[in-house]
């Protein structure tokens, strides 16, 4: 049966077939990606897929230049800080392309609808005849199961995390910010020897009214704690707040205050947490300062007011 191959449906298909990969591996790394990206991307390999379905058969379309290819949509899309995370990337991004295809490849083989839809596969190129109207909303229903099952599986494991309610208090402003508690997490002061706290910036501006992140680190309240990471060594700026409690469900401790180092970037994808608690938070009796008390005792204290 001969098929007819258009272009532009050609084109949709491999963009949002890429688009789609490219998101569910950023959802697998928990990497929060700048959506441009994603989509110059996406209309790079939509660009070669286009090219490859009409060229003549070539050692160009093999497996070491697909590689390849698939490498470059990832560094494309998400800018690795090195080689290393470069390689998880790829990695996972590849682990998507098996667990779509394999999917696409069981509803062909199940339903048997391969011949009706006018599937053609050719040099890593896919087509599928099916006219446009309907191609935007099969694939934007397919993200849209992708992501709700993605987000529910990383909200059950939250409930396994151990996520904490803690509010900050510093000159009489104060916020509540959720943090997770992280074994790995072992910065400290130098001079003072205490744990430091990772916070969001946006999580705790409140707490430096009219100050914007570029203009903290003139501060002579903040203090600089230094790090090593994948990306090299460098330096957070950090406040010690005047006052730190730990929010329960009816209840609420007070706890010795920790020095709270400020990045201005989302530490979770899935916004499920905004703060990075250090390894010695769980079970150190040191940090109690004085018993546990209720809840609605600590709103009506004085400086305890303000949120």
């Amino acid at each position: 049966m001969e098929i007819k191959i258009y272009i532009d449906v050609l084109l949709a298909i491999n963009f949002l077939y890429n688009y789609i990969l490219l998101q569910v591996t950023g959802l697998l790394l928990k990497m929060h990606v700048k959506k441009r990206r994603i989509l110059l991307a996406s209309c790079a390999g939509a660009l070669y897929a286009a090219f490859a379905f009409f060229a003549p058969d070539s050692t160009l379309f093999g497996l070491l230049f697909k590689l390849i290819v698939g490498s470059i949509l990832c560094a494309v899309a998400y800018r690795p800080s090195c080689f290393s995370v470069f390689c998880k990337q790829v990695c996972v991004f590849y682990a998507s392309v098996f667990i779509l295809g394999g999917a696409l490849f069981a509803c062909f083989y199940f339903f048997d609808c391969s011949a009706s839809l006018g599937a053609v596969y050719r040099n890593g190129s896919m087509y599928i005849n099916l006219p446009l109207y309907l191609i935007i909303p099969v694939a934007l229903v397919v993200f849209l199961l992708l992501h709700t099952a993605f987000s529910t599986g990383r909200r059950r494991a939250d409930r396994k995390e151990k996520l904490y309610t803690v509010r900050l208090y510093r000159l009489g402003n104060s916020v509540t910010v959720k943090a997770f508690y992280d074994t790995g997490n072992m910065l400290t002061e130098e001079i003072s020897g205490k744990s430091v706290m990772i916070a969001e910036w946006n999580s705790v501006r409140k707490l430096f009214p009219g100050i914007h992140f570029k203009h903290i680190q003139n501060r002579k309240d903040i203090v600089f704690v230094g790090y090593r990471s994948l990306q090299g060594g460098s330096v957070l700026p950090a406040f010690l707040p005047d006052k730190m409690y730990v929010e329960g469900k009816r209840r609420i401790r007070s706890i010795e205050p920790m020095y709270v180092g400020l990045v201005d970037r989302t530490l979770d994808y899935y916004h499920a947490w905004k703060a990075i608690l250090p390894h010695t938070f769980e079970g150190e009796e040191s940090y109690e300062r004085n018993m546990d008390v209720p809840l609605a005792e600590c709103h009506q204290a004085p400086g305890l007011s303000g949120r």
